[in-house]
């Protein structure tokens, strides 16, 4: 690789809760760099190093290279999970309830169906006869709750970039609760309603 692609902007943990445990007191520990124009190879059991610069042309002599370097410690105490390469956060999940698609004026953020599509054309017919608007604008709790919150989460589903499940999932796993029990139901309502951050207008 060549010196910008091993350098640049790149963090090498010495020690930290996921690579090789923090460096424990009184203990000593080096860190090596080496430029080698050339083929570098190095012994990991003796820490040798050989650089081959046999094939290298007359060309190097011109390259330049400037390196800045720094290290960076905390205390294990006060940072017992760090590291020094953390995943990038997942963004907060994106949630819209029920009650902002049952909106007229929201009606133009349907992704994929209508309010007038029948409830039984998506899902397994547990509200015959109907809409998928008229699902989410009954009250009541147990299944009609479980409903209003499928196709709040539907929608949810078709429209925003970070909700938690695809329209194929959503529909997925009512049909696979419905016919069910009330403990059921309430459990795929808790996985349907999240806390609400609605980016939509």
């Amino acid at each position: 690789k060549s010196a910008s692609q091993v350098l640049a902007s790149t963090t090498y943990p010495i020690g930290d809760s996921g690579n090789g445990g923090v460096c424990k007191p009184n203990v000593t520990k080096y860190a090596a760099m080496c430029w080698c124009a050339g083929i570098l190879s190095v012994d990991l059991n003796t820490g040798t190093m050989q650089c081959d610069g046999t094939q290298l042309g007359n060309i190097a002599q011109t390259d330049t290279m400037t390196v800045d370097v720094s290290i960076t410690a905390a205390s294990a105490t006060n940072h017992k999970n760090f590291l020094c390469n953390p995943p990038p956060k997942k963004p907060k999940p994106q949630y819209c309830s029920h009650g902002y698609w049952k909106q007229s004026q929201h009606f133009d953020n349907w992704v994929g169906y209508s309010p007038n599509t029948q409830f039984s054309a998506v899902f397994d017919n547990a509200f015959p006869g109907k809409t998928l608007l008229q699902v989410l604008q009954q009250g009541g709790g147990n299944l009609n709750r479980l409903g209003r919150e499928t196709v709040g989460a539907l929608l949810n589903a078709g429209k925003l970039d970070n909700f938690p499940y695809t329209q194929a999932e959503v529909i997925a796993m009512f049909n696979a609760a419905y016919p069910g029990t009330l403990g059921s139901y309430a459990n795929l309502v808790e996985k349907f309603e999240i806390p609400e951050n609605c980016p939509l207008n």
